[in-house]
C-alpha cells in the first residue's frame, strides 16, 4: 500500500491513530474523539454532495453509527489523506462469504490509487476474517475497476471474487 501513499496498520478498533487507514467492527463504539470529529467534519463538509463516491463514503460512516452493536459482523474502513477522510468501505463477513456494500472515494482522489488501496485493504481484511468468496453490486461505471482485481460477473451489476490460499 505504500506505493499509493496511503500506508497504515490495520487496527480492529475505531479511531486508529497509527496510520492512514481506520477500520473496525460495527460492534465497537467510537473510542477516539479525533476519529469521530473527522467523520463529523466529512459529513458536514459534504452534506449536499451529489457525487456517487462521496455519497458512498457518507453512507459508510452513517451506516456504522446506525447499526452499531446490532451488527457485529459488519465492518468499515476509512482512508485518509492529510488528516481528512477521502474514502470509505463498508463490508460484512459471514462464515466464508463476504459482501462489500459500499466502497467510494472523493472525486479528487480518483486516479490517485486511493480506491485501489482501499479495495486491497478491504479484501485483505475480509480474507483475514475468513472470507473466501466476496460479492458486491457495482455501479456500471466501476465494473472495469473491480475486474482489474479479478472480480467476475454474476449478473448485470453483480460481481464476485473467489479467494484462494495463495
Amino acid at each position: 500500500l505504500e506505493e499509493e501513499g496511503l500506508t497504515g496498520n490495520f487496527n480492529p478498533n475505531h479511531g486508529s491513530e497509527s496510520g492512514q487507514f481506520s477500520s473496525g467492527p460495527s460492534s465497537t463504539t467510537f473510542s477516539s474523539k479525533t476519529m469521530q470529529q473527522k467523520e463529523d467534519a466529512f459529513l458536514d463538509k459534504h452534506v449536499n454532495s451529489d457525487d456517487l463516491g462521496t455519497q458512498l463514503i457518507k453512507d459508510t460512516l452513517i451506516s456504522q453509527r446506525v447499526y452499531g452493536d446490532n451488527a457485529p459482523n459488519y465492518f468499515k474502513i476509512t482512508s485518509e489523506r492529510n488528516g481528512e477522510i477521502v474514502g470509505g468501505a463498508h463490508y460484512s463477513v459471514h462464515k466464508k462469504e463476504g459482501t462489500i456494500y459500499l466502497l467510494g472515494v472523493l472525486p479528487s482522489e480518483r486516479g490517485q490509487g486511493t480506491g485501489k488501496a482501499l479495495l486491497k485493504k478491504t479484501i485483505k481484511n475480509m480474507y483475514a476474517k475468513g472470507a473466501r468468496k466476496i460479492i458486491l453490486q457495482s455501479a456500471p461505471g466501476a465494473v472495469s475497476f473491480y475486474e482489474k482485481f479479478g472480480f467476475t460477473h454474476t449478473s448485470k451489476n453483480g460481481m464476485k471474487l473467489i479467494l484462494t490460499e495463495d
